[in-house]
């Protein structure tokens, strides 16, 4: 749901949810890669800093500040995305 958003499927939304829900359960190991999420609308942050067994990997250029574990890149991201790649 975004600002004004008039055509809302809260049926789809509860699907989708679901399902992300359900891939959060599998195993293996969660690596989450933040690009560009500010801190004026934080539910991107929140959302990235609320699993605790996974790698957060935060790229900004302008707020990169992160909990302890994570990574932070103060880069854009296709500057910090082509050095993740070499």
């Amino acid at each position: 749901l975004m600002f004004s958003d008039r055509i809302w499927q809260e049926r789809r939304s509860q699907r989708q949810a679901m399902n992300y829900q359900s891939w959060l359960n599998e195993p293996g190991q969660l690596a989450i890669v933040e690009i560009g999420a500010g801190t004026d609308i934080a539910t991107c942050r929140w959302e990235s800093e609320r699993h605790d067994e996974g790698q957060l990997i935060r790229i900004n250029p302008r707020d990169a500040t992160c909990p302890d574990k994570a990574i932070s890149l103060p880069l854009g991201g296709l500057e910090a995305l082509a050095q993740i790649l070499k």
